[in-house]
């Protein structure tokens, strides 16, 4: 799913980046650190990152926020 967003991220309206977000804000509490922190690497350079997920993962252990919050300056 990740590489579905980030491939057409440019390309998907504001609304299928929100469907997008409600799913992977719903899916971060039962995945793994790894997982979480390889999404928050790859989400981090995006323009159109879905906020609630970013926001998310700016929370999580600094190992994980970290790419977020760089990225966020």
């Amino acid at each position: 799913m990740t590489d579905l967003l980030v491939g057409h991220a440019e390309r998907l309206s504001e609304e299928q980046v929100a469907i997008f977000d409600g799913v992977i804000t719903r899916l971060l509490p039962v995945i793994g650190r790894e997982a979480r922190a390889e999404l928050a690497r790859r989400l981090a350079p995006l323009d159109k990152a879905p906020s609630g997920t970013v926001r998310s993962l700016a929370h999580d252990e600094i190992a994980i926020a970290r790419p977020v919050l760089v990225h966020s300056l």
